[in-house]
């Protein structure tokens, strides 16, 4: 039977891999097609119906080789998940004929492997051959019977709902009763062209539209996409595979039917909160980066890359605003209800998506540490644009975006003091904004951010002041409705002259890790940079709260004199690993509003109370690690807060007790303060 493998590579200018996916796809994909597209693209030429399309996309699970052969691409890729296909059969199940359904019904039964082993914490069951095609590599190097490479499996699921329904708090998802032997969820390993899928079965015992399942993952991984796990591009497929997978069987229990492309976002962004060192998803980042103009909720390789929707809300808000928005979309639909959490949260999904334009900006060789923790790996967005004379008439775009997306577009100075003019027109009966950013280079990059307010016709005009201070500005447009496509807006810029005798500069102490259960001073000054005697407005604020002295004021300077404001943050006991919280001051002239600047520092937690062999989550190794080192002349923990479980300054044999308690007495997260 012939198989997918890894074949012919794709490679994009930053050495990125690409991994193509079944979708409507904007004419900037323009790329060699996989057999699933040329399906897909069958069905809508009216060469083959629907029912026949869906078939050979589900033969590209487990049997490729009975898709006529026109059909099968010569371009051999692996697929990152076919649970997309496994749920448009579930939609469309009662529209199909019964000749239809009964052959998916048996190209969709249960996988038969003729072993199976229990996973170590008793939640997982694994099936797996060890002859024949589906079976895994034998290697058994404690010669215990089980394959190293089942057992590898069986730890990595039980680490996967450690992370998921032990730490997050998510719902367990609803069990199948003794299908596949027992009641543990079956996790099966078969010779497929995707790293996994996951398949919904039956209703489950809730009012809603929670559904049983089952996950299947490749059985060897062997040629698959690199990735950065330090035990190895296998294992690494292995982990996020198994937590990708899992994640869709946890959203199974919420709802589903919920939206495609935002369960395939939020799975991506669960391979990084389980396993933060494989960034297997950054094979799919060029596109989301190179295609700007596409929608959030496209359904195609996109959703992957898009997986940064999440990392930003996390980032900004901690990880519990994605588990909230799950809740939510058991009555409601995810693009609703990411703005239901936010709101909750004194914000918007306008807001928070006009900000996130301006995050992925700030990549690469221009990340300034005060944005996505992983920024630097991420590659840059592509420009629409750029603009090197004046004045610019009524352009329009090259990169007609759709809904909740953007384009980028350069303004470069003339060396002259000049503001910078802005009139932009958005396309009519949509919601439109305009951010800008004035990016200054020396050495390392730093920002100072603007928004052009526009009405509801998208009609607009604004002005950068002191074009001369930056290297260059970055227009940025975006749609924040949630329908259309190929939107279009035209835009105009022209120079004058620059106020020059009103000017400030905002600058801050640096970015800081920080451990939960502790609290933080920085700094933030600013400095008159005009040629007079100015008052300026200070504003002092953060995301997530953990600013104790946040406030708005007025301050008066003698030019160059400076001001120093020190802020106080205290970062909650329940912070987990990689949550960062934001804080700002934003400073202008009330002379002359145009003339502002702003700064940022970043809080990162690095280490949490009670991860005192700083492996990422809190286990009974921790326990052991104390105790080796209170009593055996073990190493001390890397940052020696994680080893202070109970806060009360010191590790002593109380903090054993504590993380005992914690694990397996029900008892409170390290450093509780409830």
């Amino acid at each position: 039977m012939k198989r997918f493998k890894w074949g012919i590579l794709v490679f994009l200018g930053l050495g990125m891999i690409l991994i193509f996916y079944p979708g409507v796809v904007k004419s900037a994909y323009a790329v060699d097609k996989g057999t699933v597209e040329l399906i897909e693209d069958a069905y809508k030429n009216g060469e083959i119906d629907y029912e026949t399309s869906l078939i050979y996309k589900v033969q590209t699970i487990r049997h490729p080789e009975n898709i006529p052969v026109k059909y099968r691409s010569k371009v051999e890729r692996i697929y990152k998940s076919a649970t997309p296909i496994l749920l448009e059969v579930k939609k469309n199940w009662d529209k199909l004929s019964p000749q239809t359904q009964a052959t998916l019904k048996t190209l969709l039964a249960r996988p038969s492997n003729a072993y199976s082993y229990n996973s170590p914490d008793g939640h997982f069951k694994i099936h797996y051959d060890t002859t024949g095609i589906n079976k895994v590599p034998t290697t058994d190097a404690n010669s215990n019977g089980i394959p190293d490479y089942v057992e590898n499996l069986a730890l990595y699921a039980d680490s996967s709902y450690r992370t998921m329904i032990t730490y997050l708090g998510y719902r367990i998802p609803p069990s199948d009763g003794s299908a596949g032997g027992d009641s543990k969820y079956d996790i099966y390993t078969e010779d497929i062209g995707y790293y996994g899928y996951t398949q919904p079965e039956f209703p489950g015992p809730q009012p809603w539209n929670d559904y049983t399942s089952y996950v299947s993952v490749h059985n060897n991984f062997i040629g698959f996409p690199p990735n950065t796990d330090p035990e190895g591009n296998q294992k690494g497929a292995m982990k996020v595979t198994v937590a990708h997978e899992y994640f869709h069987a946890v959203q199974f229990g919420y709802d589903v039917y919920e939206a495609v492309w935002f369960m395939e976002i939020s799975s991506t962004w669960m391979e990084t909160i389980a396993y933060y060192t494989v960034n297997d998803n950054y094979n799919y980042l060029p596109y989301f980066f190179n295609y700007p103009d596409v929608s959030l909720q496209a359904t195609t390789i996109h959703e992957y890359a898009a997986f940064i929707w999440d990392m930003y809300l996390s980032t900004n808000f901690g990880n519990d605003i994605i588990k909230d928005i799950w809740e939510r979309c058991i009555s409601g639909s995810a693009i609703n209800e990411i703005d239901n959490a936010l709101l909750a949260r004194g914000s918007s999904r306008d807001k928070e998506f006009k900000d996130f334009t301006v995050w992925n900006y700030i990549t690469g060789i221009r990340n300034d540490g005060s944005h996505y923790v992983d920024a630097s790996n991420y590659p840059l967005i592509k420009l629409m644009r750029t603009h090197s004379s004046y004045p610019v008439t009524n352009n329009t775009s090259s990169m007609t975006p759709d809904n909740l997306s953007a384009n980028y577009i350069q303004f470069n100075p003339t060396g002259n003091p000049v503001n910078l003019n802005i009139k932009f027109n958005g396309q009519t009966s949509y919601l439109w904004a305009l951010k800008a950013l004035g990016v200054k280079i020396n050495g390392t990059y730093s920002y100072a951010e603007f928004e052009i307010p526009l009405d509801d016709t998208g009609y607009g005009e604004g002005s950068i002041p002191n074009l001369e201070n930056y290297n260059y500005v970055i227009l940025i447009p975006s749609v924040l409705s949630t329908s259309g496509t190929n939107l279009n807006f035209t835009y105009s810029a022209w120079l004058t002259t620059a106020d020059t005798v009103h000017k400030v500069d905002v600058t801050s102490s640096p970015n800081k890790q920080v451990i939960n259960a502790s609290t933080d001073t920085s700094y933030f000054y600013v400095q008159n940079t005009g040629i007079v005697t100015d008052t300026f407005s200070i504003a002092i604020s953060d995301k997530r709260g953990w600013l104790q002295n946040p406030g708005s004021f007025a301050d008066t300077l003698a030019p160059g004199e400076i001001d120093t404001f020190r802020t106080i943050s205290k970062i909650p006991y329940n912070s987990v690993l990689n949550t960062a919280d934001s804080l700002k001051l934003v400073s202008s002239s009330l002379s002359n509003p145009l003339v502002k600047d702003s700064s940022s520092v970043i809080l990162t937690v690095i280490a949490v109370r009670g991860d005192a062999n700083s492996n990422g989550s809190i286990t009974v190794a921790d326990a052991v690690f104390l105790i080796a080192y209170l009593f055996k002349g073990g190493p001390a923990p890397q940052y020696y807060g994680t080893g202070d479980a109970n806060c009360d300054g010191q590790i002593t044999i109380a903090d054993v007790v504590y993380l005992v308690n914690y694990l397996f007495r029900y008892g409170p997260l390290p450093c509780f303060s409830g």
